[in-house]
């Protein structure tokens, strides 16, 4: 009984020294609160009365983008920018009206600021309103001459990045551009969750700017600030003291795109290519990373990006080349020539022909009523896989499409990539067309459907064939490595801000081609006469030193009531397209090369020089310039 009475004595020792000291703490917080709200309440109540937090953004840098040998290709400049914060502004109206004109503000985007600044409610209204991006030195020069007078209250610079794009409209078509988040946008946007975006932020709306969004753009911090009642910033020292130490989160900059892009060879497409509108793509044979994409003309990405400017835009909307086009994955054309290797595989597989067949060629192709000229009009006489193909024998194709039939030709192309996506991480890319009987049979029902005579004119690339180059480029590069369709790409790996690798790509196989390899090595051996052998439609390109093989075409714009061996003669939108697309070397292929000239004339004359000078740069490292003359260049 004793020890009961001993351990209860325990106990309420115990329980007596924790109640004094919890008398102690609760002490404690009753003198803090009486000095606080008692002692120093008119103080503090003073200060909340007097003074506001602010809260700005601190922009986030883009990631940079690289060439593949690590050259800045895509970089950000400092720029500074005019917000206003609705809750310290006394006169929206009047310091727009002020200001509108020099900032270059639409009536239109005056009105939307205005809306903005008046509208803002609750802690929006300490939130910055973006007013104008990337002042200019006049612009600052009015708007601080404007605030020394008392003027713009409510009005802050901050500081911010722009986009710079180092080689204007040399990549244009690669890295896209950037321009302002509008307010239907953004509402979309918060609906489904994505606050990250303010109005009037900026976002990739092109090219890898857009595909790779997420990548580049980095994360947001913050800066709280105590301001008083007209917006102006108060000590640090006050700050401090009503904010505590979490005043300012640093903003976390984007990742870095490196691309597979050579700007060495992206140089040399720009410099050899001849005519006012074409494109030029190189691709690596057994990867599919792409190494040059010129699409010309282009636009400027320094010009567009952020606030297109009225006239900027008239411009390029008044170009009837369209410089916003992407030709190699936004316009398909007909493929020409370039066509016939897909029909000579298809004939071969099927078993129509072997390379020792023989067709002839009397300069012409009859079948029914109609008759189809071969280019030469005196034939070929009797003609053989090889030659066609060296020379372009159009008979010898026109027999094979009429015998195949649309559908058989059709299996063939749609097997090498043609009228689907190559899935390039570009923007707003076009399947193409691959005709078939069901298609012709649904667009010309009220001709009768399909007939044999669309399959005779599928068979040499015209007819309703419409290939993108990038899908024709891809085509031949699975020609040249023996059957391996790659998905093209132009990003090679992501990096953080201190060059640490986030991710890798690796090259991605699209489809396994199978056909034998006597038939494989029949179309490739042609290809290369097509360039190595007297009378091949390139002879005239062929070089010493590297072994080029390929296939010229020439693709009709417009039916003319006869043929015109002088394109010159006729007006430029009604003359042919030329094509050339090639690889080297020929016993051991590292890059192909598509060169498509619009409204050209022939291929081995607008074309095929292109795809020389683009691959000696590649293999040869021989770079010319735009100095260069034609001359030189074939």
């Amino acid at each position: 009984m004793a020890l009961r009475t001993d351990e209860v004595n325990k106990f309420r020792a115990r329980f007596y020294a924790l109640a004094f000291f919890a008398f102690l703490a609760f002490s404690a917080i009753v003198i803090r609160l009486w000095a606080l709200q008692i002692q120093r309440g008119e103080e503090f109540t003073q200060k909340s009365e007097q003074n506001f937090v602010q809260e700005k953004r601190l922009i986030a840098d883009r990631g940079l983008i690289f060439d593949g040998k690590g050259r800045l290709i895509v970089d950000n400049r400092p720029a500074l920018d005019l917000y206003a914060t609705p809750a310290f502004v006394r006169n929206a109206a009047g310091s727009l009206a002020a200001i509108g004109p020099a900032m270059q503000l639409t009536s239109e985007e005056e009105a939307a600021v205005l809306k903005r600044i008046k509208g803002a409610r609750g802690l929006d209204r300490f939130q910055g309103a973006l007013i104008r991006r990337d002042l200019s030195r006049d612009q600052l020069e009015l708007i601080e001459s404007q605030r020394m007078m008392g003027e713009l209250a409510g009005f802050y610079i901050s500081d911010s990045g722009v986009r710079d794009y180092r080689f204007g409209e040399l990549l244009a078509h690669v890295t896209g551009y950037q321009n302002e988040i509008g307010a239907d946008e953004l509402e979309r946007r918060l609906k489904t969750g994505d606050s990250s975006y303010k109005l009037g932020d900026l976002l990739g709306r092109r090219g890898l700017e857009r595909a790779n969004e997420l990548d580049l753009r980095g994360k947001d911090g913050y800066e709280r600030v105590v301001v008083d009642n007209t917006g102006t910033r108060q000590s640090e020292a006050l700050t401090r003291e009503l904010l505590g130490d979490d005043r300012r989160h640093e903003p976390l900059p984007g990742k870095n795109l490196v691309l597979s892009i050579d700007l060495d060879i992206q140089r040399a497409a720009e410099a050899a290519f001849t005519g006012q509108a074409g494109v030029v793509i190189a691709v690596e044979v057994d990867t599919g990373f792409i190494v040059a994409l010129y699409s010309t003309p282009a636009y400027d990405p320094n010009r567009v990006t952020g606030r297109l400017a009225g006239k900027e835009k008239e411009r390029l909307d008044a170009n009837p080349l369209k410089p916003n086009i992407n030709r190699a994955i936004q316009e398909h054309y007909a493929p020409g020539s370039t066509y016939k290797a897909f029909t000579a595989l298809t004939a071969l597989a099927h078993g129509l022909i072997t390379p020792e067949s023989w067709i002839p060629c009397p300069g012409y192709y009859k079948y029914g009523g109609n008759k189809w000229r071969c280019f030469k009009d005196s034939g070929h006489g009797g003609i053989q896989l090889h030659k066609s193909l060296v020379v372009s024998c159009d008979t010898y194709y026109y027999s094979l499409g009429a015998k195949l039939g649309v559908d058989a030709l059709a299996e063939t192309a749609k097997s090498f990539g043609f009228g689907r996506r190559t899935n390039v991480s570009l923007d707003q890319e076009i399947p193409g067309i691959v005709p078939t009987a069901a298609l012709h049979d649904e667009i010309n029902a009220k001709d009768g459907g399909y007939r044999v005579s669309m399959a005779i004119n599928t068979s040499v690339g015209q007819g309703a064939n419409a290939f993108t180059p990038l899908q024709l480029v891809m085509a031949y590069a699975a020609i040249a490595n023996g059957g391996t369709l790659y998905e093209p790409q132009l990003v090679r790996r992501i990096e953080d801000v201190d060059g640490r690798v986030v991710k890798t790509y690796e090259p991605k196989v699209a489809n396994k081609l199978e056909y034998k390899q006597e038939h494989w090595d029949a179309v490739r051996s042609g290809l290369c006469g097509v360039v190595n052998e007297a009378g091949g439609t390139a002879y005239g390109k062929r070089q010493p030193d590297l072994i080029i093989c390929g296939k010229t075409g020439t693709a009709q714009v417009k039916k003319l009531k006869a043929r015109v061996k002088d394109q010159k003669v006729l007006d430029y939108l009604d003359r042919d397209n030329a094509w050339f697309v090639g690889y080297a070397p020929g016993d051991a292929p590292k890059y192909a090369v598509v060169t498509l000239t619009e409204h050209g004339g022939f291929g081995g004359g607008a074309s095929a020089p292109t795809v020389v000078a683009v691959l000696r740069a590649a293999i040869k490292g021989e770079f010319i310039t735009k100095d260069t003359t034609k001359a030189e260049l074939r």
